[in-house]
């Protein structure tokens, strides 16, 4: 081997390689803004996953590319860190005045709703009904999230321009978006779909930002790579290609580990991730009215009125308030409703099919909170609401006037009575929908009790119905109650003296009650019949179209309505039920009435095992648990990539040590070592020279007794110094040899000096595949 000169200064480069590599000094920092945006973005989405419309994901996106194009620019022109935090905030504030401006109210000034906006925003987002509305104060804390978030990583990311000593922290940068990241998860906590495509996305996008950023400024003399033969421009993205590569190697271990691997936690805990919007009570609404069941008296004395006018594609009776709490003398009305926009959100844990039915709601009489729909609403324009999803129920926070119009869009349940006999009461049911508040007269209970007998829920109802519509009449002058008292006098009195006569509204209180002494979920509903048909697909509802029913919650079905009112005239059906549906279903209830329904309603039944559970209980071993498989594959999928580290490994270093041109060979020799000490805690600094490395490494390393001394790096130190500052010297293919085997033998050496498990760890390490 030729013995170079040790060290001379590099000679000035040609203009043209300065240009290309500022070009590429500066194509690294493109990327890592992009995937601080991408980030961004995703985290963002995620969160506008329970808002309707298409307004936020769009707004989102412009706060999240202003951020960072505003805070670029001022970074650009030397503006302190914080001062172009603070100056951002001067165009986070002309975003929100936007959005403001674009989506609130024609009846409000921007100032106002802004103001409204900043100091309610996030009790607005988490006491609305989902999907949220894109209003002023639900989008403003999501949009001044996603700003702040594509801002602050953007100056974490470090300086943007090259300086003495300057380093970018793609570490630190990474941070903003996975705290809005997991902000976002919790604020959608179990009302959003699987997100697995989404967060790999992110994982991704995290990916490109470590590994484009990870790289600190090239300001210190370097081994010139033309000297050694070697593409100046090429060579750079080769090596950024690899290590993005091995970037996405690394974030797919954790994508994979995220999308299998959360099935089996959730699988193996039986848990739904938190709703914190569980935690947050919606204000109650002050509904400065006459209770509605007490309506129901004056209406039938004056039938005549004029209370709504309906334009519908099929007749179906109308839902307008609903009465879940009793506290013995009265049914009081459902009053937690949620903000709400036009679509609203679909029931869960239902079975059944639906016929859409679709209104056009003119109103003229009737005044009031309650927004009269079909029962289980989807949509609901041309009017401001509030939604009880419990209960199903809408509410007009402005009231009704006469001459307001919307429309509404309902998916009917079609209950088939066949399957409700089956079904069972849902053991989460709750509390309210089953209380009997003391003072129950004893007799009620036992009329109750004796009725029902020990039947399945669906018997029990109609059970219950029956006694009803055949031991008690009609009477539109009964005079208006709903306690104990009244339900009383009117279940256990002759009617020689005045008892067993009353309106629908004694018929469905009673109904209730008795429901829920027998253990029955249980309300009573408002509403009203179709009305007369007075033109094509139009009628007119008025007062004596208002009526009461009650509903028993059943397990897959939701709220099954029963009607224990007989009708006035004998033989008249009205209009809503005069369908061959309707004729079809109550044939039903009369014919399991007559046989006999089963005795009880057998318990839900268990899932039965489906696709690999059933190969396993076919086999005769035991099933698995659901999201198991996901995870054995999980496991597989991860021990293959943890296998595929040192293969990656040792092919890198097999290309440093064995191809390219001599001098390309010594300086693989050179990062290998480097990559040694690296591994064994002993950093060298970056801008050490290569005979500071090669003193670091025979005496910065502290002996171990029993192995051997570590070979002498001086000689290697002054052939890579020969590559970069000797251009005239030339080196053999055996100067080459000779230098991997020093490598090799010095990685040998330096490896036997720690323990087993620490032996382990470095051939299993997957950091080296990052290392520049």
């Amino acid at each position: 081997m030729v013995s170079p000169p040790l060290e001379r200064p590099h000679p000035a480069a040609p203009a043209t390689t300065r240009r290309t590599g500022e070009r590429l000094r500066a194509t690294p920092i493109v990327v890592a803004l992009v995937a601080i945006v991408a980030a961004t973005m995703v985290a963002g989405l995620l969160a506008a996953r329970i808002f309707a419309g298409t307004q936020l994901p769009v707004l989102l996106a412009g706060a999240t590319l202003g951020a960072v194009a505003l805070t670029v620019l001022l970074r650009l022109v030397r503006a302190p860190a914080l001062l172009a935090l603070l100056a951002g905030l001067a165009g986070l504030a002309a975003c929100l005045v936007g959005a403001t401006a674009a989506l609130r109210d024609p009846t409000k000034g921007v100032g106002d709703a802004l103001f409204d906006a900043v100091r309610n925003s996030g009790a607005r987002i988490l006491t609305s009904a989902i999907p949220v509305p894109p209003e002023p104060d639900t989008v403003l804390l999501p949009i001044a999230a996603c700003w702040l978030a594509a801002a602050v990583a953007t100056v974490l990311l470090g300086p943007l321009r090259a300086a003495p000593g300057a380093r970018r922290r793609p570490g630190l940068a990474a941070i903003p978006p996975t705290v809005l990241l997991v902000g976002a998860l919790v604020l959608v906590g179990p009302n959003g779909a699987v997100s697995y495509p989404a967060v790999a996305g992110f994982a991704v996008a995290l990916a490109v930002l470590l590994a484009a950023a990870a790289r600190p400024w090239q300001v210190r003399a370097e081994p010139d790579p033309a000297a050694a033969g070697l593409p100046a421009a090429g060579g750079s993205r080769l090596a950024v290609a690899r290590r993005l590569a091995s970037a996405i190697v690394v974030m797919a271990v954790l994508a994979a580990a995220a999308l299998f691997g959360g099935p089996v936690v959730a699988s193996a805990i039986h848990r739904q991730p938190v709703d914190p919007r569980s935690y947050v009570v919606p204000p109650k609404q002050q509904l400065d009215q006459l209770n509605p069941l007490g309506m129901l008296g004056a209406w039938a004395l004056d039938p005549h009125q004029n209370l709504l006018q309906v334009t519908t594609n099929k007749p179906a009776r109308i839902q307008w308030a609903t009465l879940s709490g009793f506290d013995g003398i009265n049914w009081q009305p459902d009053r937690t409703y949620r903000s709400a926009g036009a679509v609203l959100p679909p029931p869960t844990g239902l079975d059944d099919a639906t016929t859409t039915v679709r209104q056009q709601v003119t109103v003229d009489a009737l005044g009031g909170s309650w927004l009269p729909v079909v029962a289980a609403p989807r949509e609901v324009h041309g009017v401001r609401v509030g939604y009880d999803a419990a209960a199903g129920a809408v509410l007009a926070p402005d009231g009704l006037k006469p001459g307001l119009t919307y429309q509404t869009v309902s998916a009917v349940p079609r209950q088939d009575p066949d399957m409700l006999a089956a079904a069972s009461v849902p053991p989460g049911i709750a509390q309210r929908y089953l209380t009997v508040p003391p003072g129950a007269p004893a007799d009620l209970v036992t009329l109750a009790q004796r009725t029902a007998g020990n039947a399945g829920p669906y018997r029990k109802a109609l059970l219950l119905e029956q006694l009803l519509r055949t031991r008690y009449e009609y009477w539109s002058k009964a005079p208006s109650g709903n306690g104990y008292v009244t339900l009383k006098h009117f279940l256990l009195t002759k009617k020689s003296a005045g008892g067993g006569r009353g309106t629908s509204e004694q018929f469905a209180s009673a109904f209730a009650v008795m429901g829920r002494v027998v253990g029955l979920p249980t309300r009573v509903v408002v509403g009203f019949h179709a009305g007369k048909r007075i033109g094509a697909h139009r009628y007119q509802v008025t007062s004596g179209d208002a009526f009461a029913w009650p509903e028993v919650y059943l397990a897959g079905h939701g709220w099954v309505a029963f009607d224990p009112t007989p009708v006035a005239k004998k033989g008249a059906t009205p209009p809503d039920e005069d369908t061959p549906q309707a004729k079809s279903e109550q044939s039903k209830k009369s014919q399991q009435l007559d046989q006999g329904a089963p005795s009880a309603a057998p318990s839900q039944p268990a899932p039965g095992p489906s696709g690999s559970s059933k190969a396993a209980a076919a086999a005769g071993g035991p099933a698995l648990p659901p999201g198991a498989y996901g995870g054995i594959a999980a496991a597989l999928l991860l021990a293959l990539l943890v296998a595929a580290v040192p293969v990656l490994r040792s092919r890198r270093s097999g290309r440093r040590l064995r191809t390219g041109t001599p001098a390309q060979r010594v300086l693989g020799a050179w990062t290998e070592i480097r990559e040694a000490l690296r591994l064994a805690g002993h950093r060298p600094p970056a801008a050490a020279s290569a005979a500071e490395v090669a003193r670091l490494a025979a005496t910065g390393v502290p002996d171990r007794p029993g192995t051997p001394p570590l070979p002498d790096l001086r000689p290697l130190a002054e052939v890579v110094n020969a590559v970069g500052f000797a251009p005239e010297v030339t080196f053999a293919p055996a100067d080459a040899d000779r230098a991997a085997e020093l490598a090799r033998d010095y990685h040998r050496g330096l490896r036997s000096r720690h323990g087993l498990l620490s032996r382990l760890r470095w051939r299993l390490d997957p950091r080296p595949l990052f290392w520049r």
